[in-house]
């Protein structure tokens, strides 16, 4: 914490010195403007929409084939570092309590210093499967029938923004950023209080009750409409423009000065 605090204190002297600060989410830029009086513009973060698409149900079949994923279960699926911020107990914890969980399977993509606890905690349990770190995501994503996440913090998520646009339902902590994207249309997912264990028990069996290609559909197309890399992409050229364009401006107004 220590180290950590001044680490922090460089990072903030030295975004005093740059020309130009952007955050990647609407919520990062309040953050910063609250805590510390920073004003910076943000450009939300984007997904490939080439890579990440919802699959059709043979592609499905045939991906959980591949992954030796079962066809006759509901699959969560939940990617991130297993530390702290990212809640995995209370998100394993609130899987295995509901009611659907003996007819749902919970994948975990991603590995941490939590992973002793996470392998107590499921000790016994075959319903909860640990995957490590993998370089096929979006295998799994378009395999998978929800995304799930109780982190306590996050920037702007790219597996949540990439989950959506593999047309997964969400299941997400109710935070900032987790709302920055869910405003578009909440009929995406649902938000669950942040560690609220019992509470995400209830609304994994509510969010299979659902239409779900009603709430798939909505969430590739809060994507499509907002978040792609496309639509990312556009907005830092135009900053990077505008930066050359002041620098060539500035410094011969600054030269013929002289």
């Amino acid at each position: 914490k220590i180290r950590g605090y001044f680490l922090a204190k460089t990072h903030l002297k030295t975004i005093h010195q740059c020309d130009k600060i952007i955050t990647c989410s609407k919520s990062l830029k309040e953050s910063f403007f609250n805590k510390y009086d920073l004003d910076f513009d943000y450009i939300q973060n984007g997904v490939n929409l080439e890579k990440y698409h919802i699959s059709t149900i043979e592609e499905k079949k045939n991906l959980r084939q591949k992954l030796n994923i079962p066809t006759d279960k509901y699959i969560f699926i939940s990617i991130g570092s297993l530390i702290y911020r990212k809640d995995p107990i209370s998100l394993i914890k609130g899987f295995l309590n509901s009611e659907n969980s003996s007819k749902s399977i919970l994948y975990l993509l991603g590995d941490g210093p939590l992973i002793g606890e996470i392998r107590d905690l499921i000790k016994g349990k075959n319903n909860v499967i640990l995957c490590g770190k993998k370089s096929n995501v979006s295998d799994y994503l378009r395999a998978a029938d929800y995304f799930v996440s109780l982190s306590l913090s996050e920037g702007l998520p790219n597996t949540v923004l990439e989950a959506m646009a593999s047309g997964l339902p969400v299941c997400l902590s109710d935070i900032p950023s987790h709302n920055e994207i869910m405003d578009y249309n909440k009929s995406a997912g649902i938000l669950t209080p942040v560690g609220d264990s019992k509470k995400l028990s209830l609304n994994i069996n509510k969010i299979i009750d659902f239409d779900y290609e009603e709430m798939s559909n909505i969430a590739q197309n809060i994507i499509k409409s907002h978040f792609s890399a496309k639509k990312m992409s556009n907005k830092y050229h135009n900053v990077y423009n505008n930066l050359i364009y002041n620098k060539q401006r500035f410094g011969k107004r600054n030269r013929n000065e002289k």
